[in-house]
Protein backbone atom coordinates (compact mmCIF):
# COMPACT_ATOMS: atom_id res chain seq x y z
CA UNK A 1 0.00 0.00 0.00
CA UNK A 2 1.45 3.36 -1.03
CA UNK A 3 2.23 5.62 1.90
CA UNK A 4 0.08 8.69 2.43
CA UNK A 5 3.10 10.97 2.10
CA UNK A 6 4.05 9.44 -1.26
CA UNK A 7 0.52 9.86 -2.55
CA UNK A 8 0.38 13.49 -1.43
CA UNK A 9 3.72 14.28 -3.05
CA UNK A 10 2.21 13.36 -6.42
CA UNK A 11 -0.53 15.97 -5.97
CA UNK A 12 -0.48 19.75 -6.27
CA UNK A 13 -2.99 19.93 -3.46
CA UNK A 14 -5.70 18.03 -1.67
CA UNK A 15 -8.64 18.83 0.57
CA UNK A 16 -9.74 16.07 2.93
CA UNK A 17 -13.52 16.20 2.89
CA UNK A 18 -15.15 16.35 6.34
CA UNK A 19 -11.84 16.79 8.16
CA UNK A 20 -11.15 20.41 7.25
CA UNK A 21 -7.62 19.72 6.11
CA UNK A 22 -5.74 21.26 3.19
CA UNK A 23 -2.53 19.80 1.78
CA UNK A 24 -0.37 22.02 -0.42
CA UNK A 25 2.51 20.60 -2.45
CA UNK A 26 4.41 23.85 -2.23
CA UNK A 27 5.10 26.67 0.19
CA UNK A 28 2.55 28.50 2.33
CA UNK A 29 3.00 31.99 3.69
CA UNK A 30 0.53 33.77 5.98
CA UNK A 31 1.00 36.69 3.60
CA UNK A 32 -0.36 34.85 0.57
CA UNK A 33 0.87 37.62 -1.76
CA UNK A 34 4.38 36.23 -1.17
CA UNK A 35 3.45 32.78 -2.45
CA UNK A 36 4.05 31.74 -6.05
CA UNK A 37 1.09 32.13 -8.40
CA UNK A 38 0.94 28.37 -8.74
CA UNK A 39 0.74 27.88 -4.96
CA UNK A 40 -1.80 30.69 -4.64
CA UNK A 41 -4.02 29.03 -7.22
CA UNK A 42 -3.75 25.63 -5.55
CA UNK A 43 -4.55 27.09 -2.14
CA UNK A 44 -7.62 28.82 -3.58
CA UNK A 45 -8.71 25.59 -5.28
CA UNK A 46 -8.55 23.62 -2.03
CA UNK A 47 -10.14 26.44 -0.03
CA UNK A 48 -13.13 26.36 -2.37
CA UNK A 49 -13.49 22.65 -1.51
CA UNK A 50 -13.48 23.65 2.16
CA UNK A 51 -16.30 26.16 1.53
CA UNK A 52 -18.25 23.58 -0.48
CA UNK A 53 -17.91 21.23 2.48
CA UNK A 54 -19.13 23.58 5.22
CA UNK A 55 -21.76 25.60 3.39
CA UNK A 56 -23.72 23.33 1.02
CA UNK A 57 -26.28 20.62 1.59
CA UNK A 58 -24.18 18.14 -0.37
CA UNK A 59 -21.07 18.94 1.69
CA UNK A 60 -22.87 18.54 5.00
CA UNK A 61 -24.62 15.35 3.87
CA UNK A 62 -21.31 13.85 2.77
CA UNK A 63 -19.69 14.73 6.11
CA UNK A 64 -22.55 13.27 8.13
CA UNK A 65 -22.27 10.02 6.20
CA UNK A 66 -18.50 9.83 6.67
CA UNK A 67 -18.81 10.62 10.38
CA UNK A 68 -21.39 7.87 10.83
CA UNK A 69 -18.93 5.37 9.35
CA UNK A 70 -16.11 6.74 11.51
CA UNK A 71 -18.10 6.83 14.73
CA UNK A 72 -19.34 3.26 14.39
CA UNK A 73 -15.84 2.03 13.50
CA UNK A 74 -14.31 3.78 16.50
CA UNK A 75 -17.04 2.41 18.76
CA UNK A 76 -15.98 -1.06 17.62
CA UNK A 77 -12.42 -0.29 18.73
CA UNK A 78 -13.40 1.31 22.03
CA UNK A 79 -15.92 -1.38 23.01
CA UNK A 80 -13.67 -4.41 22.40
CA UNK A 81 -10.47 -5.86 23.80
CA UNK A 82 -8.55 -7.36 22.11
CA UNK A 83 -8.94 -5.43 18.86
CA UNK A 84 -8.03 -6.90 15.46
CA UNK A 85 -7.04 -4.62 12.58
CA UNK A 86 -8.77 -4.03 10.23
CA UNK A 87 -11.94 -3.69 12.28
CA UNK A 88 -15.13 -4.75 10.51
CA UNK A 89 -18.10 -3.07 12.21
CA UNK A 90 -21.70 -4.06 11.64
CA UNK A 91 -22.76 -0.66 10.36
CA UNK A 92 -26.32 0.52 10.99
CA UNK A 93 -28.71 0.06 8.07
CA UNK A 94 -29.24 3.81 7.72
CA UNK A 95 -25.49 4.41 7.55
CA UNK A 96 -25.07 1.76 4.85
CA UNK A 97 -27.96 3.25 2.89
CA UNK A 98 -26.52 6.79 3.13
CA UNK A 99 -23.11 5.53 2.06
CA UNK A 100 -24.52 3.72 -0.98
CA UNK A 101 -26.45 6.82 -1.97
CA UNK A 102 -23.39 9.04 -1.50
CA UNK A 103 -21.17 6.74 -3.60
CA UNK A 104 -23.81 6.59 -6.32
CA UNK A 105 -24.14 10.37 -6.51
CA UNK A 106 -20.40 11.12 -6.38
CA UNK A 107 -20.13 9.77 -9.93
CA UNK A 108 -17.02 9.28 -12.06
CA UNK A 109 -13.73 10.39 -10.52
CA UNK A 110 -11.26 9.80 -13.36
CA UNK A 111 -10.60 8.05 -16.65
CA UNK A 112 -8.35 5.03 -16.85
CA UNK A 113 -4.77 5.81 -17.73
CA UNK A 114 -4.27 6.12 -21.49
CA UNK A 115 -7.89 7.06 -22.29
CA UNK A 116 -8.44 10.50 -23.83
CA UNK A 117 -11.69 12.16 -24.93
CA UNK A 118 -12.12 13.26 -28.54
CA UNK A 119 -13.78 16.65 -28.10
CA UNK A 120 -14.44 17.03 -31.84
CA UNK A 121 -17.23 14.46 -31.54
CA UNK A 122 -20.74 15.01 -30.19
CA UNK A 123 -21.53 14.42 -26.53
CA UNK A 124 -24.75 12.64 -25.64
CA UNK A 125 -26.34 13.61 -22.32
CA UNK A 126 -28.81 11.27 -20.63
CA UNK A 127 -30.94 11.96 -17.53
CA UNK A 128 -32.24 8.93 -15.67
CA UNK A 129 -33.37 7.74 -12.26
CA UNK A 130 -31.97 4.95 -10.11
CA UNK A 131 -33.27 3.43 -6.89
CA UNK A 132 -30.76 3.14 -4.04
CA UNK A 133 -32.05 1.24 -1.01
CA UNK A 134 -35.60 2.30 -1.75
CA UNK A 135 -34.77 5.95 -2.48
CA UNK A 136 -35.07 7.29 -6.03
CA UNK A 137 -32.28 9.65 -7.08
CA UNK A 138 -31.75 11.49 -10.35
CA UNK A 139 -28.53 11.06 -12.26
CA UNK A 140 -27.04 12.27 -15.50
CA UNK A 141 -24.37 10.78 -17.73
CA UNK A 142 -22.39 11.80 -20.79
CA UNK A 143 -21.48 9.42 -23.56
CA UNK A 144 -18.19 10.57 -25.08
CA UNK A 145 -15.97 9.28 -27.86
CA UNK A 146 -12.35 8.47 -27.09
CA UNK A 147 -9.30 9.23 -29.22
CA UNK A 148 -8.83 5.48 -29.76
CA UNK A 149 -12.28 5.25 -31.35
CA UNK A 150 -14.04 3.74 -28.34
CA UNK A 151 -16.79 5.21 -26.20
CA UNK A 152 -17.01 5.98 -22.48
CA UNK A 153 -19.94 6.74 -20.19
CA UNK A 154 -19.07 9.52 -17.74
CA UNK A 155 -21.27 9.72 -14.66
CA UNK A 156 -21.63 13.44 -13.96
CA UNK A 157 -21.86 13.43 -10.18
CA UNK A 158 -20.85 15.59 -7.24
CA UNK A 159 -17.13 14.95 -7.77
CA UNK A 160 -17.13 16.50 -11.23
CA UNK A 161 -19.30 19.42 -10.06
CA UNK A 162 -16.99 20.21 -7.14
CA UNK A 163 -13.78 19.89 -9.15
CA UNK A 164 -15.16 21.92 -12.05
CA UNK A 165 -16.05 24.76 -9.70
CA UNK A 166 -12.72 24.65 -7.83
CA UNK A 167 -10.68 24.58 -11.06
CA UNK A 168 -12.62 27.51 -12.49
CA UNK A 169 -12.05 29.53 -9.34
CA UNK A 170 -8.36 28.60 -9.44
CA UNK A 171 -8.11 29.94 -12.99
CA UNK A 172 -9.01 33.42 -11.71
CA UNK A 173 -5.60 33.73 -10.00
CA UNK A 174 -3.63 31.19 -12.00
CA UNK A 175 -4.94 31.08 -15.59
CA UNK A 176 -2.11 28.73 -16.58
CA UNK A 177 -3.16 25.95 -14.19
CA UNK A 178 -3.93 22.69 -15.95
CA UNK A 179 -5.93 19.61 -14.99
CA UNK A 180 -7.04 16.28 -16.48
CA UNK A 181 -10.34 16.40 -18.38
CA UNK A 182 -11.98 14.11 -15.81
CA UNK A 183 -13.05 15.33 -13.34
CA UNK A 184 -11.97 18.95 -13.93
CA UNK A 185 -12.71 20.01 -17.51
CA UNK A 186 -15.60 17.99 -18.90
CA UNK A 187 -18.32 20.49 -17.91
CA UNK A 188 -16.38 23.43 -19.33
CA UNK A 189 -15.65 21.62 -22.59
CA UNK A 190 -19.26 20.51 -22.86
CA UNK A 191 -20.31 24.16 -22.49
CA UNK A 192 -17.69 25.31 -25.01
CA UNK A 193 -19.32 22.96 -27.51
CA UNK A 194 -23.00 23.64 -26.78
CA UNK A 195 -23.16 26.79 -24.61
CA UNK A 196 -20.16 28.92 -25.69
CA UNK A 197 -21.39 32.10 -24.02
CA UNK A 198 -21.64 30.34 -20.67
CA UNK A 199 -18.22 28.72 -21.16
CA UNK A 200 -16.75 32.19 -21.62
CA UNK A 201 -18.44 33.47 -18.45
CA UNK A 202 -16.37 31.82 -15.71
CA UNK A 203 -18.17 33.59 -12.89
CA UNK A 204 -21.60 32.45 -14.03
CA UNK A 205 -20.55 28.84 -14.50
CA UNK A 206 -19.03 28.84 -11.00
CA UNK A 207 -22.32 30.10 -9.55
CA UNK A 208 -24.32 27.39 -11.33
CA UNK A 209 -21.96 24.71 -10.00
CA UNK A 210 -22.29 26.12 -6.49
CA UNK A 211 -26.09 26.29 -6.66
CA UNK A 212 -26.29 22.63 -7.68
CA UNK A 213 -24.39 21.63 -4.53
CA UNK A 214 -27.33 22.83 -2.45
CA UNK A 215 -29.18 19.72 -3.62
CA UNK A 216 -28.48 16.03 -3.07
CA UNK A 217 -28.27 15.32 -6.82
CA UNK A 218 -25.67 17.92 -7.87
CA UNK A 219 -24.79 16.45 -11.27
CA UNK A 220 -28.32 16.35 -12.62
CA UNK A 221 -29.14 19.72 -11.06
CA UNK A 222 -26.10 21.39 -12.67
CA UNK A 223 -26.98 20.14 -16.15
CA UNK A 224 -30.54 21.45 -15.72
CA UNK A 225 -29.20 24.83 -14.60
CA UNK A 226 -26.89 24.94 -17.61
CA UNK A 227 -29.90 24.30 -19.87
CA UNK A 228 -31.95 26.98 -18.07
CA UNK A 229 -29.30 29.72 -17.93
CA UNK A 230 -26.63 28.77 -20.47
CA UNK A 231 -28.02 30.83 -23.34
CA UNK A 232 -29.44 33.71 -21.31
CA UNK A 233 -27.53 36.97 -21.65
CA UNK A 234 -29.97 38.87 -19.43
CA UNK A 235 -29.09 37.03 -16.21
CA UNK A 236 -25.66 36.90 -14.60
CA UNK A 237 -24.39 34.26 -12.19
CA UNK A 238 -25.27 36.25 -9.08
CA UNK A 239 -28.90 36.61 -10.17
CA UNK A 240 -29.13 32.99 -11.33
CA UNK A 241 -27.81 31.74 -7.97
CA UNK A 242 -30.32 33.72 -5.95
CA UNK A 243 -33.18 32.83 -8.26
CA UNK A 244 -32.38 29.19 -7.57
CA UNK A 245 -32.05 29.70 -3.81
CA UNK A 246 -35.31 31.62 -3.56
CA UNK A 247 -37.41 29.26 -5.66
CA UNK A 248 -36.05 25.82 -4.77
CA UNK A 249 -38.62 23.51 -3.20
CA UNK A 250 -36.99 22.21 -0.01
CA UNK A 251 -39.99 20.14 1.05
CA UNK A 252 -42.29 20.56 4.03
CA UNK A 253 -41.56 21.40 7.66
CA UNK A 254 -43.05 19.35 10.47
CA UNK A 255 -46.03 21.69 10.67
CA UNK A 256 -46.82 21.10 6.99
CA UNK A 257 -45.74 24.53 5.75
CA UNK A 258 -43.26 24.98 2.92
CA UNK A 259 -39.59 25.05 3.84
CA UNK A 260 -37.19 27.42 2.12
CA UNK A 261 -33.72 26.35 1.08
CA UNK A 262 -32.29 28.79 3.63
CA UNK A 263 -34.29 27.09 6.39
CA UNK A 264 -33.23 23.65 5.18
CA UNK A 265 -29.54 24.61 5.22
CA UNK A 266 -29.89 26.03 8.73
CA UNK A 267 -31.55 22.81 9.91
CA UNK A 268 -28.77 20.68 8.41
CA UNK A 269 -26.00 22.81 9.92
CA UNK A 270 -27.62 22.67 13.36
CA UNK A 271 -28.09 18.92 13.05
CA UNK A 272 -24.50 18.49 11.93
CA UNK A 273 -23.08 20.55 14.80
CA UNK A 274 -25.11 18.44 17.23
CA UNK A 275 -23.60 15.33 15.64
CA UNK A 276 -20.10 16.76 16.05
CA UNK A 277 -20.77 17.50 19.71
CA UNK A 278 -21.78 13.87 20.22
CA UNK A 279 -18.61 12.51 18.59
CA UNK A 280 -15.92 14.72 20.11
CA UNK A 281 -14.68 14.84 23.69
CA UNK A 282 -13.59 18.44 23.14
CA UNK A 283 -16.11 21.24 23.24
CA UNK A 284 -16.85 22.73 19.83
CA UNK A 285 -14.74 25.81 19.23
CA UNK A 286 -13.42 26.37 15.72
CA UNK A 287 -16.00 23.86 14.50
CA UNK A 288 -18.73 25.85 16.20
CA UNK A 289 -18.08 29.15 14.45
CA UNK A 290 -16.98 28.27 10.91
CA UNK A 291 -20.50 27.42 9.75
CA UNK A 292 -22.08 30.66 10.92
CA UNK A 293 -20.75 33.14 8.31
CA UNK A 294 -21.62 30.79 5.42
CA UNK A 295 -25.27 30.10 6.25
CA UNK A 296 -27.53 31.17 3.38
CA UNK A 297 -29.68 32.93 5.97
CA UNK A 298 -26.78 35.29 6.70
CA UNK A 299 -27.38 36.78 3.24
CA UNK A 300 -23.62 36.90 2.60
CA UNK A 301 -22.56 34.13 0.27
CA UNK A 302 -18.78 34.56 0.00
CA UNK A 303 -18.32 32.30 -3.03
CA UNK A 304 -20.80 34.37 -5.04
CA UNK A 305 -20.28 37.82 -3.49
CA UNK A 306 -16.54 37.79 -4.14
CA UNK A 307 -17.12 37.15 -7.85
CA UNK A 308 -19.54 40.04 -8.28
CA UNK A 309 -17.84 42.61 -6.09
CA UNK A 310 -17.22 46.03 -7.64
CA UNK A 311 -13.55 45.07 -7.74
CA UNK A 312 -12.39 42.17 -9.91
CA UNK A 313 -11.73 39.02 -7.91
CA UNK A 314 -8.22 38.99 -6.45
CA UNK A 315 -6.23 37.62 -3.54
CA UNK A 316 -7.73 40.41 -1.40
CA UNK A 317 -11.09 38.62 -1.59
CA UNK A 318 -9.46 35.38 -0.49
CA UNK A 319 -7.85 37.18 2.45
CA UNK A 320 -11.27 38.46 3.53
CA UNK A 321 -12.64 34.92 3.42
CA UNK A 322 -9.76 33.74 5.61
CA UNK A 323 -10.49 36.52 8.10
CA UNK A 324 -14.24 36.07 8.27
CA UNK A 325 -14.62 32.29 7.84
CA UNK A 326 -11.26 30.94 8.86
CA UNK A 327 -8.50 28.83 7.36
CA UNK A 328 -8.67 25.14 8.30
CA UNK A 329 -5.77 22.87 9.18
CA UNK A 330 -3.03 23.19 6.56
CA UNK A 331 0.12 21.18 5.90
CA UNK A 332 2.62 21.35 3.06
CA UNK A 333 5.32 19.33 1.35
CA UNK A 334 7.81 21.75 2.97
CA UNK A 335 7.04 20.25 6.39
CA UNK A 336 4.83 23.16 7.37
CA UNK A 337 1.68 22.40 9.28
CA UNK A 338 -0.62 24.49 11.42
CA UNK A 339 -3.97 24.19 13.13
CA UNK A 340 -6.24 27.23 13.39
CA UNK A 341 -6.43 28.82 16.80
CA UNK A 342 -9.47 28.43 18.96
CA UNK A 343 -11.99 31.26 18.80
CA UNK A 344 -10.43 34.26 20.57
CA UNK A 345 -7.47 32.12 21.69
CA UNK A 346 -3.80 31.82 20.81
CA UNK A 347 -3.63 28.02 21.01
CA UNK A 348 -4.68 25.46 18.42
CA UNK A 349 -8.38 24.65 18.44
CA UNK A 350 -8.57 21.33 20.31
CA UNK A 351 -11.78 20.24 18.58
CA UNK A 352 -10.14 20.26 15.15
CA UNK A 353 -6.98 18.60 16.49
CA UNK A 354 -9.16 15.83 17.94
CA UNK A 355 -11.21 15.46 14.76
CA UNK A 356 -8.14 15.10 12.54
CA UNK A 357 -6.62 12.62 15.01
CA UNK A 358 -9.87 10.63 14.95
CA UNK A 359 -9.67 10.50 11.16
CA UNK A 360 -6.14 9.07 11.40
CA UNK A 361 -7.24 6.56 14.05
CA UNK A 362 -10.29 5.59 11.99
CA UNK A 363 -8.34 4.99 8.77
CA UNK A 364 -5.55 3.15 10.62
CA UNK A 365 -7.91 0.74 12.35
CA UNK A 366 -9.79 0.23 9.08
CA UNK A 367 -6.57 -0.91 7.39
CA UNK A 368 -4.02 1.87 6.75
CA UNK A 369 -0.48 0.51 6.99
CA UNK A 370 0.82 3.65 8.71
CA UNK A 371 -0.60 6.55 10.70
CA UNK A 372 -1.46 9.20 8.12
CA UNK A 373 -0.17 11.91 10.48
CA UNK A 374 3.33 10.39 10.52
CA UNK A 375 4.68 13.40 8.61
CA UNK A 376 4.27 15.37 11.86
CA UNK A 377 6.86 13.06 13.48
CA UNK A 378 9.53 13.33 10.79
CA UNK A 379 12.98 14.15 12.15
CA UNK A 380 14.05 13.31 15.67
CA UNK A 381 10.60 12.03 16.70
CA UNK A 382 9.91 9.77 13.77
CA UNK A 383 10.07 6.04 14.31
CA UNK A 384 8.94 3.87 11.43
CA UNK A 385 8.08 1.00 13.78
CA UNK A 386 6.00 3.31 15.97
CA UNK A 387 4.09 5.05 13.17
CA UNK A 388 3.39 1.77 11.38
CA UNK A 389 2.90 -0.77 14.14
CA UNK A 390 1.80 0.95 17.34
CA UNK A 391 0.97 4.67 16.84
CA UNK A 392 -1.49 4.47 19.75
CA UNK A 393 1.34 4.02 22.26
CA UNK A 394 2.71 6.90 24.33
CA UNK A 395 6.26 6.42 23.00
CA UNK A 396 5.73 9.55 20.89
CA UNK A 397 3.23 12.20 21.96
CA UNK A 398 1.27 13.21 18.89
CA UNK A 399 -2.42 13.83 18.07
CA UNK A 400 -2.89 10.10 17.36
CA UNK A 401 -1.42 8.87 20.66
CA UNK A 402 -2.98 11.66 22.76
CA UNK A 403 -6.50 10.98 21.48
CA UNK A 404 -6.00 7.21 21.79
CA UNK A 405 -5.10 7.76 25.45
CA UNK A 406 -8.22 9.88 25.99
CA UNK A 407 -10.35 7.02 24.61
CA UNK A 408 -8.41 4.28 26.45
CA UNK A 409 -7.22 2.68 23.20
CA UNK A 410 -3.58 2.70 24.33
CA UNK A 411 -4.42 0.15 27.05
CA UNK A 412 -5.92 -2.44 24.70
CA UNK A 413 -4.36 -5.52 23.14
CA UNK A 414 -4.24 -4.77 19.43
CA UNK A 415 -3.38 -7.27 16.69
CA UNK A 416 -3.26 -7.01 12.91
CA UNK A 417 -4.99 -9.69 10.87
CA UNK A 418 -2.50 -11.64 8.75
Amino acid sequence: MQLEEEILNELRGQYTTSFYSIYLNGFYDADISKMSKRDQGTLLHEYIHYLQNISTLWGIYQSMTIYSLMYQSLHEVIANDPVTIPVSPNFEAQTISSYKKMKTLLGTRSLERGKYIDWTKDIKVDFFQVVVDGTTVEKVSCEVFLMNGGKEIIDLGATIVKETMAALYQSLVDPNSSHPDIPYNIILKYCQKYYPKLAADTRKLICLCYASLFTLCPGAQLMRLIRDYGNRDDIDGHTAFYQFVNTYDAGKKKDGTSRTLMEYVDEMIDKFKKMLSGILISNLDFLNVIFEPVRLSEKWVPVVSALYDKNTFSLDHLKIMFQQIGLPYLHTSKQQYSFPNGYGKTDASTDLVELIALQAIYTYFRGDSECRLSYMCKGDKYSEDHCKNHPWSQEIECPFSVVCKAYGIDKKTINRRK
